[in-house]
């Protein structure tokens, strides 16, 4: 399972990568702004080397994470890519925006480490086919 983590936070990227390694992803890429994201995204498209799943902040400088996330919907192949927006913004309207925005789910920053493992571990094994989520 291939997974791009965005966020503007060194720290977040790195406890977002360690989550997941622990739960066995470890082909994961990490980009601190929007764009660049959104370029990548855009150019797997012609590589036909797609991400499983996207975890993105929300408010960063430059493109937001739903400006990331309505380029990732524009997409063919990321249609369906579970999307799920991570955050500080705890209010009810803006988990509303964010799934009305196309987010398959809505993470509540900041999470200690083994509360962020189990939720990753549900989102995965909501969102994700039997067999890829274990990989």
């Amino acid at each position: 399972m291939k997974i791009l983590i965005v966020d503007d936070f060194f720290f977040v990227r790195k406890q977002l990568r360690a989550a997941l390694q622990e739960l066995g992803h470890h082909d994961v890429d990490d980009f601190a702004d929007g764009t660049a994201a959104a370029v990548r995204l855009t150019a797997s498209v012609s590589e036909e080397k797609h991400y499983d799943l996207i975890l993105c902040d929300w408010h960063m400088p430059g493109m937001s994470g739903l400006g990331v996330l309505s380029v990732c919907r524009s997409l063919a192949p990321y249609r369906r890519t579970p999307f799920v927006l991570c955050t500080a913004d705890a209010a009810e309207s803006s988990v509303v925006q964010a799934i009305q925005a196309g987010a398959t789910d809505y993470l509540t920053k900041p999470l200690p480490m083994n509360t962020l493992a189990e939720r990753l571990e549900k989102i995965l094994a909501r969102v994700m086919p039997p067999a890829a989520a274990s990989s």
